[in-house]
């Protein structure tokens, strides 16, 4: 079984100055937090280290610099922005954990061409019955198939026996047996297939970064037009950047997105040159940085996304700067 233990020591030590940066065609798989059919999934499935993994889905980084995953979900392939895909509104509270894998080398240089076979498949509809000879796509079999199309046509991940029992009974659960009863279909048992956890634990991927669960939501709030934080008072390429309130403790869009919602105005945090409290976010990657991570750059230290110049000027309604030696 693959560990990560070694890497999680060498990130720690490395320290969160030097910030973890995705690539295109890195393999995110994630442990949801509920759903029926998730868990139904972990009944039959194992991963890597304690970890139940659910879904996967592979990174695709546009000219731009904005960053998306690609995956097959309900209903359909999609491309989903990086922030959305870490942290889904929909499960304010409860997000899935995690994990970021990295092709080995010697597979790196056929991503391109994957990514450009994923592209070709956006809109394809999601495989719920695991059929491997439909034109249609779970997670998994998603990554199977663009890898092996650009690595011709051989297979860069091995198909395994699918199993539908659990491993404690050895019994279908009701989870399965109502999903292909609803598709008037026999549970396909013992056919070829792949899943998450399956492909996490082959030697084709390292892990290179766990993401991970704060106490504090980093989901961006406000009269947003996108899930990358801009919202309907700032919405360039560059307003990507959220920042929070020392009052309520929630990422904004902006100011007026706040002062707008909420039943409070907007209090500026008092910081120092160096304060290592986490109060910005970039929208594009889901990143929080200190004060002194955000001033030095014009762009996300994670993600290289560039920041709004213009942003300086609205500095004084987010920080409130104090020497070393001020105490709030």
């Amino acid at each position: 079984m693959k560990s990560f233990l070694t890497l999680s020591l060498l990130l720690l030590l490395a320290g969160e100055a030097s910030a973890f940066r995705l690539k295109s065609g890195d393999l995110i798989f994630q442990e949801s937090y509920n759903g029926s059919l998730g868990s139904a999934i972990k009944d039959v499935t194992s991963s890597i280290e304690e970890y139940q993994f659910t879904h996967v889905g592979i990174v695709y980084i546009d000219n731009d610099e904005a960053y998306f995953v690609l995956e097959a979900t309900r209903p359909y392939v999609k491309l989903t922005p990086l922030s959305e895909y870490l942290y889904p509104n929909k499960e304010a509270g409860h997000y899935p954990k995690s994990v970021v894998a990295r092709l080995k080398q010697e597979y790196q240089h056929i991503i391109p061409s994957a990514l450009d076979e994923g592209m070709a498949l956006l809109g394809k509809p999601y495989n719920e019955a695991f059929d491997l000879e439909s034109d249609a796509y779970y997670c998994s079999e998603l990554i199977f198939h663009i890898l092996r199309k650009a690595n011709d046509d051989k297979d860069v991940f091995p198909l395994n026996e699918m199993t539908f029992k659990s491993a404690d009974t050895g019994e279908y659960s009701n989870g399965w047996i109502t999903h292909f009863e609803r598709l008037g279909i026999p549970i396909p048992e013992g056919k070829p297939g792949i899943n998450p956890g399956a492909m996490s634990q082959t030697e084709v991927v390292d892990i290179v970064h766990i993401w991970e669960q704060t106490d504090n939501s980093r989901t961006i709030h406000g009269k947003l037009t996108d899930a990358s934080g801009r919202c309907e008072h700032y919405h360039s390429h560059l307003d990507v950047i959220a920042n929070k309130c020392y009052t309520c403790k929630k990422y904004y869009a902006c100011h007026q997105c706040h002062n707008e919602t909420e039943n409070h105005k907007l209090e500026p945090w008092r910081v120092t040159e160096n304060s290592q409290e986490k109060l910005i976010l970039c929208g594009n990657c889901s990143y929080e940085m200190t004060y002194s991570e955000y001033k030095c750059s014009p762009q996300c230290p994670s993600c290289h996304h560039p920041f709004n110049p213009g942003c300086a000027l609205h500095s004084h309604l987010y920080f409130q700067v104090e020497s070393e030696d001020s105490e709030r």
